[in-house]
């Protein structure tokens, strides 16, 4: 089996297969960016809705994946190394629960204030609105996470591979917006945040992320 995952480094969505690729590491699947750039001509004629993460099933079967979720599940059936789905049914259920919330109550909010980046065209209440989204977000983390290093069970699971990325990316922007880091008053969230930080698959993901979004900002202020 040879399968290619369609990736952007920034991307929380195709950082969350990464990090089911690098925790399976079983060497079958390669990483690449969208041949000829995301929304080229080149990568069009390949993949016609140029969605990013794609994992390309190879020549054999002609067929592709996209949405993060799908993905990293069919990853992690079908990739040889630890599970990344725990046993217990009460557990599996808190892993798809944290990532739910990490998608719908984190990361939601986040898309609409990209657009809200910069202070002179900034729609304040925009920016309100989705914040305390956001912060409500975080508030359901808090009462779902226990501090633990990990967020469903005692290894790393696919609830760590979506709600790392998403961390990631919402404490680097806060900021921008002149809010308050979360984590200050939600200690389950930040003896989480601390602890998986310490995990080496999850410590990869976070330095490539954040090393991508400061050269974005090299190039911008360049």
């Amino acid at each position: 089996m040879t399968l290619r995952l369609l990736d952007a480094t920034s991307s929380p969505y195709s950082s969350r297969c990464r990090m089911v690729v690098y925790a399976k590491d079983d060497g079958q699947v390669t990483i690449i960016e969208p041949p000829g750039g995301l929304y080229s001509d080149e990568y069009k004629a390949f993949h016609p809705f140029v969605k990013i993460p794609t994992l390309d099933l190879g020549v054999d079967s002609g067929d592709m994946l996209q949405e993060s979720d799908v993905i990293c599940e069919y990853l992690d059936d079908v990739l040889t190394g630890s599970a990344l789905k725990p046993d217990d049914p009460l557990a599996r259920a808190r892993m798809r629960l944290i990532a739910r919330v990490s998608d719908l109550d984190v990361m939601a909010p986040m898309m609409p204030l990209f657009k809200q980046l910069d202070p002179t065209t900034r729609d304040a209440d925009v920016v309100n609105r989705e914040l305390e989204a956001m912060i409500h977000g975080y508030d359901k983390l808090e009462f779902h996470l226990t501090g633990a290093p990990y967020a469903a069970g005692e290894s790393l699971s696919l609830a760590d591979c979506t709600l790392v990325p998403s961390l990631v990316l919402t404490l680097d922007f806060l900021p921008r917006f002149d809010a308050d880091s979360p984590l200050e008053t939600r200690p389950n969230v930040r003896g989480y945040w601390e602890g998986i930080c310490k995990d080496p698959i999850a410590a990869r993901v976070i330095k490539e992320m954040r090393d991508k979004l400061a050269e974005y900002r090299a190039k911008k202020n360049a």
